[in-house]
């Protein structure tokens, strides 16, 4: 049998073709090229990076090759190292430099708020271009794991900024915690904050920022019971966002022991003040404001609960009966009660809207922790370059999926990539004046299929 023959390994060889013919015209490649050739990065905040006593490496050709590895699940700065002499992408990519891992390792540590706004580009793209609609938007947190080397599991001595966190039921883990929105259309991330903190008090920051992003309030936010914290309501309901957050299970230590005359069961007459228990008795407050760790509340009860004839069922309180606590938020508590009542069909939207880019980013690339060391701006920097990947893949497929709609345009799809980038960033640029480059929508025609 005949078989095709290898080239002899010792003869030498002329290519006919440049380095360019080698990279498909429709290559991802270019289109990561052409994105960040037009950006500002001076006007991002980017600083040169210095090898050794050589002249620095454009920060340009940094980023291009961490916005190639991220997408290709490649963080390391070793294997980029190495990715920059085998890979011809890559050879492609920054024009043959081979930067060591130390200048790689560097750049993105030194970064973390020029990386953020380059994560704030690609949302403005798809803001200017209809493809977040701005209207149902969903947030959640997610654990990722420090990239400790300690014996002791308790402690990383190599990065004092993360925290002992759990990260599923009775499991803890020294991690981050990323938290994300998402915009309902087409799961794309419009914010991104790594905290070491838990949920209970991320909701009012996040909804502010979506605000601020969104540039409207008029959208409803999404959010798991974890978010469920009175104080946080308030702050949906000052800055005029309705919000659907899952209610927590009531604890058993706050149950009657007949679940029946529970305390969402007495009913709150707002105008007089005071509580209607199901027996019909009325508990009423001192007027007095009693202080908690993180809020006020007052209390209500009733003399009636010495003769009551299920008082055994009500309360298990031998001396003073039933008492209610109303906190000071629990008007935007019942709020949020309602509408999740009455809008389940859309609360129900919330895990496919939010754990899109979870899946991707932890199942698909295996994304579950976190590469950098020293504190929670490397930790920040880390995580605004994978948020950049996934949402520069997700515009890759939203065109790619809507190209249908372009066979009467004579351009391929890769060129239509390529002008959305290009128009709407050669707009910026052109707005200088303004000292925050992504701080006011632009309507630039592209088009009609976008």
């Amino acid at each position: 049998m005949e078989y095709l023959q290898k080239e002899s390994r010792g003869q030498l060889t002329l290519y006919t073709t440049c380095l360019d013919d080698m990279i498909a015209h429709d290559n991802t490649v270019r289109a990561i090229d052409t994105f960040v050739d037009s950006l500002d990065l001076e006007q991002l905040g980017f600083a040169s990076i210095a090898s050794q006593g050589r002249p620095p490496y454009h920060p340009a050709d940094l980023l291009k090759l961490f916005i190639y590895g991220y997408m290709n699940r490649m963080r390391s700065s070793r294997r980029l190292e190495l990715e920059c002499n085998r890979n011809i992408e890559l050879i492609w990519l920054p024009g043959n430099l081979k930067p060591d891992h130390n200048t790689i390792s560097r750049f993105r540590k030194h970064n973390p708020k020029a990386i953020k706004r380059v994560f704030r580009a690609t949302v403005s793209i798809v803001q200017n271009h209809n493809l977040i609609g701005a209207t149902l938007i969903a947030g959640n947190s997610t654990k990722l794991k420090e990239n400790t080397t300690t014996e002791n599991p308790q402690l990383s001595t190599s990065d004092s900024d993360s925290r002992h966190q759990i990260t599923r039921g009775m499991i803890t883990e020294i991690c981050y915690t990323a938290q994300t929105t998402v915009d309902a259309d087409h799961k794309l991330l419009i914010d991104y904050k790594v905290t070491n903190e838990n949920d209970k008090k991320a909701m009012d920051t996040m909804l502010r920022r979506a605000k601020s992003i969104l540039k409207t309030n008029n959208f409803t936010a999404l959010y798991d019971k974890g978010y469920h914290t009175g104080s946080e309501f308030k702050t949906a309901h000052d800055l005029g966002i309705d919000t659907l957050v899952a209610i927590p299970a009531i604890g058993r230590n706050s149950q009657a022991p007949n679940t029946a005359y529970n305390v969402e069961y007495f009913k709150y007459h707002k105008t007089a003040d005071y509580y209607r228990c199901p027996q019909g008795h009325k508990l009423v407050s001192n007027g007095n404001l009693y202080k908690a760790r993180n809020y006020k509340f007052k209390q209500y009860k009733t003399s009636s609960c010495k003769n009551c004839p299920v008082r055994s069922q009500c309360t298990s309180s031998k001396v003073n009966g039933k008492i209610v606590q109303r906190s000071e938020y629990k008007q935007y508590i019942e709020c949020n009660m309602h509408r999740v009542e009455l809008l389940p069909d859309i609360y129900k939207k919330r895990q496919a809207i939010v754990e899109h880019p979870y899946g991707t980013m932890k199942r698909q690339w295996g994304f579950d922790y976190i590469i950098t060391k020293n504190g929670i701006q490397s930790a920040s920097a880390d995580f605004g370059l994978i948020a950049i990947a996934y949402n520069l893949k997700r515009i890759l497929n939203i065109l790619k999926q809507q190209g249908k709609h372009a066979l009467i345009y004579p351009t391929t799809l890769y060129n239509a990539i390529l002008t959305l980038i290009t128009t709407f960033l050669s707009g910026l640029k052109n707005r200088r004046t303004s000292p925050n480059p992504f701080s006011k929508s632009i309507h630039i025609p592209f088009l009609t299929y976008i």
